[in-house]
């Protein structure tokens, strides 16, 4: 396999889609990042959504299939994207993804995982993608790197960057999401995909320091979550590698409390269907209903973590 580094991964992604000859539609999940449909917007590629299922949080198996089967010449790749971060083995889905278009790319994106440098031993994928921006597992602020099975067109695709731009865009899609009305995409200089600001084997060393510093704070600051949150809420500890996730009715009221109590959290990701597009994803937009994710990176510490199981308590007792 190859390894590829960019700025973003979403500059990766770009540069794949860029660099794949086929210009067929790709299939992603309903509760992606926002960027990564910005990203198909900005390399003008088609894409579908399909829902998530509720065992794994990630795509609907069974309808990746049924669609690929459907009309195999129809789809160049699936975007298969694990939620919050989840791992384990997919691979019985991405062999039978390739045995029903074997020319359909399976990109395993694991940006919400922690970042593996080592080269990945014989995936069934064509490709993982890590990210190490901002709030991510390890967070360097910026960079983005994938492994890229041989073989698969990669070449790096220059762009004009303007910071102002992504904070436009950034502010007119979280608008779109928190009104839920259809986002008119319209293309600007926001995605920085110039040369990495990093020496390659300076970002190696960065990654590897970072990653045991975040691996043993998250381990702290979930254990504090852990102990003084009812189970029932919490999700299943395959979900919590990136924050710490719980599931609470009136998830806004909550979020208000913590906020107007110098705390912060945040509620990932939103059903993206119709706002790209038209339709909704029911699982994806239940999920998205009651989620709230709990901070345990290094923006936030232990004792933050105990005044937000307090305050978590006590939004529950209500």
């Amino acid at each position: 396999m190859k390894f590829v580094y960019e700025n973003r991964a979403s500059a990766i992604l770009h540069n794949l889609l860029l660099s794949e000859p086929h210009r067929t539609a790709w299939l992603l999940p309903a509760n992606v990042c926002p960027i990564v449909p910005l990203t198909f917007r900005k390399a003008r590629r088609s894409f579908e959504f399909v829902d998530i299922e509720e065992a794994t949080l990630c795509m609907n198996r069974s309808e990746v299939l049924k669609r690929l089967r459907a009309t195999p010449d129809r789809y160049g790749g699936v975007l298969f994207v694990r939620t919050y971060g989840v791992e384990g083995a997919f691979d019985d889905l991405f062999d039978e993804i390739k045995r029903c278009s074997p020319a359909t790319l399976v990109i395993d994106d694991r940006c919400l995982c922690p970042p593996r440098l080592d080269e990945p031993a014989s995936p069934l994928s064509d490709g993982l993608l890590y990210s190490t921006g901002y709030a991510k597992p390890v967070d360097l602020g910026f960079g983005g790197f994938a492994w890229l099975a041989d073989g698969i067109a990669y070449r790096r695709h220059g762009l004009p960057f303007r910071a102002e731009d992504l904070g436009r865009l950034t502010t007119a899609i979280k608008a779109g999401i928190e009104q839920e009305h259809r986002f008119e995409y319209t293309d600007t200089h926001w995605l920085d995909a110039g040369e990495p600001v990093m020496p390659l084997d300076e970002y190696r060393s960065s990654i590897r320091t970072r990653a045991r510093e975040s691996v043993a704070l998250k381990s702290r600051i979930n254990r504090v979550y852990r102990n003084g949150l009812p189970k029932s809420i919490c999700l299943d500890e395959r979900f919590q590698n990136w924050r710490f996730q719980i599931l609470v009715p009136e998830k806004d009221r909550l979020l208000a409390a913590l906020f107007d109590n110098g705390l912060f959290a945040s509620s990932h990701y939103a059903d993206l269907t119709g706002i790209f597009s038209d339709g909704v994803s029911p699982e994806a937009a239940r999920l998205h209903q009651r989620v709230v994710n709990l901070f345990n990176d290094r923006y936030f510490s232990e004792d933050r973590a105990e005044q937000t199981v307090a305050l978590v308590l006590e939004h529950l007792a209500v």
